[in-house]
């Protein structure tokens, strides 16, 4: 199945259309990112199944709520695999988290643009 990089309809609805409360949610999500994304970097090397589980749920919910599916997505996969004890792709998942993030990034500010 292939998610979208940013549930435009779904997010513009969950704001009631409202974009400047969609821009500082989403701006403070980006805005805190790079520690977040830190703090599950951090647990996954260290093999800390429960954090890497606890920190890709908490970037999971954001992105999701935000219309990041596709990255949303990617955190849930990372939260599944460190469930179930399973760290061996962790490099590789958190790369696609990253880069999917990034993904959302751009899409987000592309459908701020759009609206000037």
């Amino acid at each position: 199945m292939i998610l979208p990089v940013l549930a435009k309809e779904d997010v513009l609805e969950r704001v009631d259309g409202d974009l400047e409360f969609l821009s500082e949610l989403t701006e403070g999500f980006i805005a805190s990112f790079p520690t977040q994304f830190a703090e599950l970097v951090s647990a996954a090397e260290k093999s800390d199944a429960s954090q890497t589980a606890s920190r890709a749920h908490a970037i999971k919910g954001a992105l999701r709520n935000l219309g990041g599916l596709k990255s949303g997505e990617s955190a849930y996969n990372i939260e599944i695999a460190a469930k179930n004890g399973d760290l061996s792709e962790s490099q590789r998942m958190l790369n696609e988290l990253e880069a999917n993030v990034k993904e959302f990034e751009s899409a987000f500010r592309g459908l701020l643009a759009s609206f000037k």
